[in-house]
């Protein structure tokens, strides 16, 4: 009786039952990695964003205007990395420029500094909010917003 060399059925069901079973758990790991990632990203473009407008503010005395969405202030370039950019494959920031017309005592310029990103991934969304921490930010539908300066 001569004894081959090899794997019975069983043996092989049992490596792609474990190695399924790993793989069930590792890939919505690695996707939880990812948009952690990917919001880290976020939230470092928007601490860019917040320093370049302070900078500004602090060396100009105002605020720059609002250009759109997608659009880079041109105040703010010189305060801002090289290749900054303003659209990302999964998000688009938008600086955020609001007047309040308002004469409370608690204002000083009555301008609320912002910005918002906007993205179709709203677990992304979510993740880069819980990541902002207790900083002032909300969300409405696709767009995400956080709040540099109100004075």
């Amino acid at each position: 009786m001569t004894r081959r060399s090899g794997f019975t059925i069983v043996e092989l069901l049992m490596t792609l039952t474990i190695v399924g079973l790993l793989s069930a758990i590792a890939v919505p790991k690695f996707r939880d990695f990812r948009r952690r990632a990917t919001a880290t990203q976020i939230m470092g473009d928007f601490d860019a964003m917040r320093h370049a407008a302070l900078s500004f503010y602090v060396d100009s005395g105002y605020f720059p205007k609002e250009v759109g969405k997608g659009s880079l202030p041109q105040n703010l370039k010189s305060y801002l990395p090289m290749q900054y950019k303003m659209k990302k494959p999964q998000w688009e920031l938008d600086y955020e420029n609001w007047e309040l017309k308002t004469q409370s005592k608690y204002t000083k310029t009555g301008i609320v500094i912002g910005v918002s990103f906007t993205t179709d991934d709203q677990a992304l969304g979510q993740t880069a909010m819980k990541l902002i921490g207790n900083a002032p930010s909300y969300s409405v539908g696709k767009r995400y917003t956080f709040l540099i300066s109100a004075f």
